[in-house]
Parts: C-alpha cells; structure tokens; sequence
C-alpha cells in the first residue's frame, strides 16, 4: 500500500512539473500610430509596465487609458531599470561631440518628477538600483535590500556578475561570446544566448546545467521551472514572423504559446503573476496571461 500511495505521489509531482503552459488570454496595452513601442519590463512588484520605444527614443508607464510618457530622451530607452515599488526609473543618457562621446546616468523619481544625475564619463555601464551606493540608496528612499547576486552585464562577450560583494566573470562555453543573460528567481542559476550553442542555462560556477535551442530573448517565469522565449522566422534580414515559446528548463519540452501574425518578440515575464509582456514589430505592447492544465 505505501508502494502505490508513493507511486501516486510522483505521478502527481510529475504532473505539476511538466503540465502544459498556455496563453488563456492576451490584450494590447500600448498602442499609437506615430510611435512604434518596445521593450517592456515589469515592475518588481508587477503592478506597472515600463517600456520604451523600437529606437529607444523615451520611456513610458503603461496606464488604464493610455500610456504615459515618464522620461523624455534620445537613445536613453536601452537596458533602463526600474525600482522595486516602480516609482523610480534609472536610465543612461549618451550624447557625441564631434568623436567624443559622453555617458550619463540618470535616476528619475516619477512621483516627484524628480531627477538627478549619478555618473558620467566616457564609458559608463548600464545603471542598476542594486549597485547605487548606500548612501543614494538612502536618499532616494530605496528600502530593498542588497540582492546576494547581481548580473553587472556582458564585458568583453562574457558575462559579469558581482556575487556576495565579489566580482566574477563567467563562461560556460570556454571562449563564448553571450548576450541576453538572465538570474533564475532563486538565485541559483543563469540562462544567457550563446552565438554559437544556442540558449543555455548554467550554475554560478559556469556549470553548464542544459541546452535549449536556438530561441530568442529568455525570460524565467516566477516559478523558475519554464523559459519563455521568441523565435523568429527571418527573410533578407528581416523579420518575417515570431512566436513565443515555453521550454522547460531541462530543454525536454517544448510549448508553443502563439501562432499569430502579430510577430511578437522580446517578451520579459512577471515576477509575481503569471504574466508575460511583449512588443510587435509594428510597435505594439501586448500582455498575455498564461495558465497551466493539471
């Protein structure tokens, strides 16, 4: 008897683990006919959606009637960040004089309509709330805590992070060249896009765990056991079609969420619901919900 009811037990476990993810309903949450929008993000608390346009030209906050734009500049749309409760965006501003070329980092406080420059130079890396130093960290009113792993970004094709205070270099494929890298929600491992291997994940030692294909812009959900992803369909160097994809983090299955002729790429997921967020290629912002089939 204790044989059958651990048999069940399993099964049941099994079930949960590999049950089918799917799209139960999606809706468009940015739309204009001047502006091509793109790349949004989630806030940490999922309550608000960031999101910049395709040439990264300002950064806008997705309202119930139409978005609002909340930082106003040329290129500063790339790799900003924002902070836990949503109310501050970090952003990188970059402006040439002749072949000179000057960096600036930016906090903006939206509540107050506050802004405040933090660093600048000739070279600057993209600005991160978990690096601030503590004391802007106190004057900005930052309450989150110093996260034990942080992803710095790439540095010479390979990826950085800052682990326990420490600065590391990893390369799970000896001499790769990475982009897109992304911390898994226990802090535990990391999935980045290999040039020539495809989308891996690997532990913080540069273990390599699994491979999962040639598939675009990964996004952990909350859960950490699906990646979801692009793929993109290319003719004369240019996008012809793109679907969003689940792939278990094993590289054992894989779902396809849609099969529409909206081309949707770059989807970044929700850290507290299940949620993914999106943008097409003719600059729309669309969020989906996904559920599961027991």
């Amino acid at each position: 008897m204790r044989k059958k009811y651990l048999l069940i037990i399993q099964l049941l476990l099994f079930g949960q683990l590999y049950s089918q993810i799917k799209i139960t309903s999606q809706r468009v949450i940015a739309e204009k006919d001047s502006i091509e929008f793109g790349y949004p993000i989630f806030s940490k608390d999922g309550k608000q959606i960031y999101f910049t346009t395709l040439d990264y030209k300002d950064i806008w906050q997705s309202t119930t009637l139409n978005p609002k734009k909340v930082v106003e500049g040329e290129l500063i749309g790339y790799g900003f960040s924002v902070s836990d409760n949503g109310n501050l965006i970090a952003y990188r501003k970059t402006t040439w004089n002749g072949n000179s070329r000057i960096q600036e980092s930016f906090v903006k406080d939206i509540s107050k309509n506050n802004t405040r420059l933090i660093s600048f130079g000739e070279e600057l890396q993209l600005p991160k709330f978990e690096l601030l130093p503590t004391k802007l960290k106190t004057e900005f009113g930052i309450l989150q805590k110093s996260a034990s792993i942080i992803i710095t970004g790439i540095v010479d094709e390979k990826i950085q992070i800052i682990e326990n205070g420490k600065s590391k270099i990893i390369d799970p494929i000896k001499n790769g060249k990475y982009i897109w890298p992304k911390l898994s929600p226990d802090n535990k491992f990391l999935i980045a896009y290999e040039l020539a291997e495809g989308l891996i994940i690997f532990d913080l030692k540069g273990k390599l765990i699994s491979k999962l294909g040639y598939y675009d812009a990964p996004s952990w959900t909350k859960d950490g056991k699906w990646i979801i992803c692009h793929k993109e369909k290319n003719e004369n160097d240019s996008i012809v079609s793109s679907d969003l994809f689940a792939i278990s983090v094993d590289g054992k299955k894989v779902i396809q969420l849609t099969n529409t002729d909206q081309t949707e790429l770059y989807p970044e997921t929700s850290f507290t619901v299940n949620e993914i967020v999106c943008h097409t290629k003719n600059g729309k912002i669309i969020l989906f919900n996904f559920g599961f089939n027991e």
